[in-house]
């Protein structure tokens, strides 16, 4: 997924105070007290006849109708429902076709309005099969364009396959079909076989970005979201191989992409220099690893240094800094301060991420359209428009499980009390061997780094 970094996302003055608190959605304004009257003379209250009662529709959160809202207009501007996919050249490219897939599941799992939705869920996944690799032997995943003869097909980004598959375990937390667990291990099974065989001096390792060469720049986004991925699909299932190389991962971004001010460089290249770009997706990735690690492994430390990323990552950007990101990487940055704020039971995440959200409502939204301006002069596409739906609708679920249906049984991660006490004897045991491991790794990339 190449980068694009528009010149001006408009977010103007960032209002972090709000009275949200976890735990709690905000609800539409209080409802007008009925108007006063003379009260009826008891002769008249005994032979009044009792109201029917009646049935009134859920009233639903500000942030649950501005995720419809904004959902219809992203499906009015950009979906080709003939077709089943969504407008680029001419169609979207799996990296904004993925994030598009996020919406519909984040509107699918509104506590009031979800089960509407269930069917463009099941669009989505049938629209995701035209991005299937149908060249490279199984793990083979899916391009960054569509498959001949709709695309190209081309070139097959790691990243972009993470956030598949995230997805596809998501649509599975929704409503427990089997297929969409499987789609994800298969996705988790290719990422495995990506890591860089090249024994490069400087950190060693790694997944690389893409698949055009095996010896190719290696990014945090391409490890941060499969640790969190690996992690995932360990409590969905018990399988410790996930959440093995979920570590691997993780332990790698720490020892060669985290900088001296404590937020990850963008990538190493082959040559081993770093991009110390610092975009806000990346801090968010290796936040979303910590918090899974941590409930995956009850390992203290993950959740630790998921919260110092996330100090330094909210202190470094404030208003300012956050309306030069783009708002697609802004809303991976969000969605995981909001896991990291359930799992660590810390309200200030979401009061910042409402903060962001009431801003962009009010300041780079048309209401005509209801599409949000966030591009160079005042444009849009489809990437800003479903990283916001998804801003909204993560706001509006409820907090216990952000990223899942509020119905699964187990809690986040979807595991039984049986099968979490099964494993985290192990998980731990696996957490304290690679803890091991890593510091000997980061030990001798330091000391190749300081040279001779």
């Amino acid at each position: 997924m190449p980068f694009h970094m528009p010149s001006r996302t408009l977010i103007s003055c960032f209002a972090l105070l709000t009275c949200l608190s976890l735990g709690a959605t905000p609800g539409l304004a209080a409802q007008a007290s009925p108007p006063r009257s003379a009260a009826p003379s008891p002769a008249r209250s005994a032979r009044a006849t009792p109201a029917r009662p009646t049935s009134r529709p859920p009233v639903r959160s500000v942030n649950e109708q501005r995720a419809l809202d904004s959902y219809a207009a992203m499906q009015r501007a950009y979906y080709l429902p003939s077709r089943g996919l969504y407008k680029g050249s001419p169609y979207a490219d799996a990296w904004p076709y993925s994030q598009a897939m996020a919406a519909t599941i984040s509107v699918a799992s509104l506590p009031q309005s979800g089960t509407r939705y269930r069917s463009d869920v099941t669009a989505r996944l049938r629209g995701l099969q035209d991005y299937a690799d149908t060249v490279d032997p199984a793990p083979a995943g899916y391009t960054a364009e569509p498959a001949p003869p709709i695309g190209r097909g081309d070139t097959r980004f790691n990243d972009d396959n993470e956030w598949i598959a995230t997805e596809l375990l998501r649509s599975y937390q929704l409503d427990h079909q089997a297929a969409q667990l499987a789609g994800a291990e298969q996705l988790m099974s290719l990422i495995m076989t990506q890591w860089n065989p090249a024994n490069n001096p400087n950190c060693p390792g790694g997944v690389v970005w893409h698949n055009t060469g095996a010896d190719g720049d290696r990014n945090t986004v391409s490890n941060a979201p499969g640790a969190a991925l690996g992690a995932q699909l360990y409590m969905a299932t018990g399988r410790s191989a996930y959440l093995q190389f979920a570590v691997q991962m993780y332990d790698w971004v720490r020892g060669c992409l985290l900088q001296a001010d404590g937020l990850y460089a963008d990538h190493i290249t082959p040559g081993g220099s770093i991009d110390p770009s610092e975009w806000t997706y990346n801090q968010g990735s290796m936040i979303g690893a910590g918090a899974a690690l941590s409930q995956a492994t009850h390992d203290p430390l993950y959740l630790r240094q998921a919260q110092a990323t996330a100090r330094t990552a909210m202190a470094r950007f404030g208003a300012p800094q956050l309306a030069q990101q783009p708002t697609w990487f802004n809303a991976i940055y969000i969605r995981n301060l909001l896991i990291l704020g359930t799992v660590s039971g810390d309200p200030r995440y979401q009061r910042f991420v409402q903060g962001y959200a009431d801003d962009a409502w009010s300041n780079i939204r048309d209401e005509t359209s209801g599409l949000f301006l966030a591009g160079p002069g005042g444009s849009t596409e489809l990437l800003d428009q479903a990283a916001m739906v998804q801003v909204y609708a993560l706001l509006a679920q409820h907090p216990a499980c952000p990223a899942q249906s509020s119905k699964s049984h187990g809690g986040c991660g979807s595991r039984s009390a049986t099968r979490h006490r099964t494993h985290r004897a192990s998980a731990r045991r696996v957490s304290r061997a690679h803890r091991a491991s890593a510091a000997k790794r980061m030990r001798a990339v330091a000391s190749a780094r300081s040279g001779p």
